[in-house]
């Protein structure tokens, strides 16, 4: 999980872990176009900056504190404190996070930290999390027009195993993540529905 994703570290501790990224940042180290017309079949997500489409047999759940908002999706059931869906399912979650959430909670140079620096200093795994390693260590992507980042961990918990793709983007006054948990034999099938979220994003006035 990335941290500002799900409640297990909660908000609070998410926000403190950005803190400590952007007081320590270092240097670490495509293109979107406008989306086509969603098709009958998704439900509409919208949030600060933002809007984007999600399959129409998903359930959501959306949850605000401190100014910092998340948006859980599931394929079914929902996704458990930790932000990692019910046995084959395939969970996704976007956490908008307001640059001066970050700022009055003593970051500095927010607005001049990139993705990738952003990323090495919040993501995280669930407390229970088990051989957790880095299947794809971070690295540039593009998102909806953005330079952004993104890495994978799998790990094992609760007895099952999972597979955690993070994205991380700066765009106007926040920060976005978006987060796929599945087990690996969903890999595949979250992954296309990641992408087809992104490929349907646009972005807006916050």
């Amino acid at each position: 999980m990335i941290e500002p994703l799900h409640g297990v570290h909660t908000l609070g501790t998410v926000i403190r872990a950005l803190v400590v990224a952007a007081l320590a940042a270092t240097a670490v180290v495509a293109c979107g176009s406008a989306a086509a017309a969603p098709a009958a079949s998704t439900h509409a997500l919208s949030g600060s900056g933002f809007a984007a489409h999600y399959p129409l047999s998903w359930s959501s759940n959306t949850k605000t504190s401190g100014g910092v908002t998340a948006y859980e999706l599931s394929s079914h059931g929902s996704l458990n404190a930790s932000g990692v869906p019910a046995a084959g399912a395939i969970g996704i979650t976007v956490q908008v996070v307001p640059m001066s959430v970050l700022t009055a909670a003593g970051a500095k140079d927010v607005a001049s930290l990139t993705p990738a620096q952003l990323m090495s200093g919040v993501v995280g795994t669930p407390p229970n999390a088990a051989g957790v390693k880095v299947a794809t260590a971070i690295h540039s992507v593009h998102f909806s027009g953005d330079s952004a980042a993104a890495m994978t961990l799998t790990y094992t918990t609760g007895g099952t195993a999972n597979v955690q793709e993070d994205q991380i983007d700066k765009h106007g006054s926040n920060v976005y993540l978006v987060e796929l948990d599945t087990e690996p034999s969903m890999k595949a099938a979250g992954e296309a529905a990641v992408a087809s979220l992104i490929e349907s994003w646009t972005w807006s006035a916050s």
